[in-house]
C-alpha cells in the first residue's frame, strides 16, 4: 500500500494532534476520522477520498466518496 502512486504516508506530529483535537471538538467526529482531516488540511491536501459520508461535517477539505466517482446504476462518473 505504501507504494500506491498519488498515496503518501505522513508522520503524526504535535501540530497535526492539535488539529486533530481541534476538528474534534467542532465536528464532533471520533478520533480516528479527525486524525484523517487534520492531516490532509496540516498537508495541505486538496481532497480527502473516504467511504464515511460523516467527515464531509468538515468543511476546511474537499470530501470525496464514493458516490463521487459511480452513478447509482454503476456507471462512473459524478451522481447527479
Amino acid at each position: 500500500m505504501t507504494r500506491t502512486p498519488g498515496l503518501t504516508v505522513c508522520d503524526i506530529d504535535h501540530d497535526i494532534a492539535t488539529l486533530a483535537a481541534r476538528v474534534r471538538s467542532e465536528t464532533g467526529l471520533k478520533i480516528p476520522d479527525a486524525y484523517q482531516i487534520a492531516t490532509g488540511v496540516h498537508h495541505q491536501a486538496t481532497a480527502l477520498v473516504t467511504n464515511d459520508r460523516d467527515l464531509a461535517r468538515f468543511k476546511d477539505l474537499e470530501v470525496l466518496t464514493r458516490d463521487d466517482f459511480v452513478h447509482v446504476d454503476g456507471e462512473p462518473g459524478s451522481n447527479p
